[in-house]
């Protein structure tokens, strides 16, 4: 099965459930530590949450672990000397090895990115007062999958937690990539901030990383979308949770509900691509991946 976005409709299969994870987790089974908490620690906790599958990522090392309960999807977060971070994942570690030895991120895009086998994320990219990555780096390279659009790690760091703006911007170029949220995890109080939650016939990590890979799938900080569905030109996102949904096209609100369903006709829209937020309580928001007009 190709790991191939359809950008007309991401969700176009709808088999399966949602199961919601975390990709960027950090423990202290790696060297140096990277994070406070054993793999085992952070997974049971994880459970609690009611997650489903989660991947290790921590800094220029693949920490290997298994779980019988979690989906374990093998990552490894990858740091550039220059300051920009990457979340790189596959289903076989050995294949990502390979790029703790790299050092430049174009050698590491050129190397990894497009591959059928590889998820490529970058990282954060509003993170530090000068931002890991701006929009013409951003512009102006290609092979990655998708950017972290909320890291929650960042709401106590220096920087932008949300950036959807870098994304929108992406979209409003025509260029869309994938959108994900991560707790960004290396301790207690940055575990269960964000996940994504992907629809999937079952819990393995084949299944899990094809949704990933493809954009079946949608972000959150605590609102649970219940279904979101395109029929011909018509798009429809149910969160009966949320107190308001919208829908941005080129970066602004096109349509706007405090319902806990919206639907929008995509081609009267003049933009390229078109996304939902659902609102919750205390700023929590959960993000679907674009939708092309």
């Amino acid at each position: 099965m190709p790991n191939e976005v359809n950008w007309r409709n991401p969700y176009e299969d709808r088999t399966g459930s949602w199961y919601k994870g975390n990709l960027h987790t950090h423990c202290s089974d790696s060297p140096g530590p990277c994070g406070d908490d054993t793999a085992a620690e952070i997974a049971e906790t994880y459970l609690e949450k009611g997650h489903g599958f989660l991947a290790l990522s921590d800094h220029m090392c693949l920490t290997e672990f298994s779980h019988e309960r979690l989906a374990i999807i093998p990552g490894i977060e990858w740091n550039a000397p220059s300051g920009q971070h990457t979340g790189i994942y596959c289903l076989d570690g050995e294949v990502i090895k390979p790029a703790v030895d790299i050092d430049n991120l174009d050698t590491l895009l050129e190397e990894f990115g497009g591959r059928d086998e590889v998820l490529l994320i970058l990282n954060h990219p509003n993170w530090q007062l000068v931002p890991h990555y701006r929009r013409e780096d951003l512009e102006s390279r290609t092979g990655y999958d998708g950017i972290e659009i909320y890291n929650g790690l960042i709401e106590l760091l220096p920087g932008l937690p949300d950036s959807t703006d870098k994304w929108d911007y992406l979209a409003s170029k025509g260029k869309p990539v994938l959108g994900y949220a991560n707790d960004d995890a290396h301790g207690a109080n940055s575990l269960g901030l964000a996940a994504n939650v992907v629809r999937a016939a079952e819990p393995t990590p084949e299944a899990v990383f094809h949704a990933l890979k493809t954009g079946n799938f949608y972000c959150t900080t605590g609102v649970p979308i219940e279904d979101i569905r395109r029929e011909g030109d018509t798009v429809t996102v149910t969160a009966p949770d949320a107190a308001r949904i919208r829908a941005k096209g080129n970066g602004r609100i096109i349509k706007d509900t405090e319902a806990a369903e919206l639907s929008i006709d995509l081609s009267a829209h003049g933009g390229k691509y078109v996304r939902f937020e659902a609102k919750g309580e205390k700023g929590s928001t959960a993000w679907t991946q674009m939708f092309k007009a």
